[in-house]
């Protein structure tokens, strides 16, 4: 008979769930883990294909899972087919995932490195800019710095502001 208990399932087994007459044969997908007071493992049934999700919230109730099939004789040629097809597939889904992934992070890079350079030229403008304004502050303070009337010094810094600004 060798029953499965539940939390002892781990990804990759190959598990028979057998009730009421029938067997169906389960690939788990997960390894066994607690969830919603319980313990929960999700499989996919080898010939349909369809997700399944084993629970077993008590000891004395839940899925009743063998090694070996206990109703039936399965054609086992049948489940290896389908169960090889059912792996090549779920193969070719993980590699366009990761191909997916691979392109998403690229653009990542890409688009990481077009900012990194955008704000690092932009860095480079600003300091020009500060500079200049420096300069053009040192100058001011030369004009002011010279002896003059208010009205001429005035004029003399609004003329020098408005050339290097270029506000005329």
């Amino acid at each position: 008979m060798e029953d499965i208990s539940i939390k002892d399932v781990k990804s990759g087994d190959l598990i028979w769930e057998c009730e009421q007459g029938r067997d169906a044969l389960l690939l788990a997908v997960t390894d066994a883990r607690r969830q919603d007071r319980g313990i929960a493992v999700d499989t996919v049934e080898v010939l349909t294909g369809k997700p399944v999700q084993l629970f077993n919230g008590n000891p004395s109730y839940g899925p009743r899972l063998y090694r070996y099939p206990q109703y039936t004789k399965p054609d086992l040629m049948v489940y290896t087919q389908t169960l090889v097809r059912l792996l090549e597939s779920t193969y070719n889904e993980g590699l366009e995932r990761a191909a997916i992934r691979e392109q998403g992070l690229q653009q990542a890079a890409t688009e990481y490195s077009e900012s990194r350079d955008m704000w690092y030229g932009k860095c480079k403008e600003a300091l020009i800019e500060v500079e200049r304004l420096h300069a053009i502050i040192s100058e001011v303070r030369a004009i002011v710095a010279r002896p003059a009337n208010g009205i001429d010094m005035q004029r003399r810094v609004e003329t020098y502001l408005d050339r290097e600004l270029g506000n005329e």
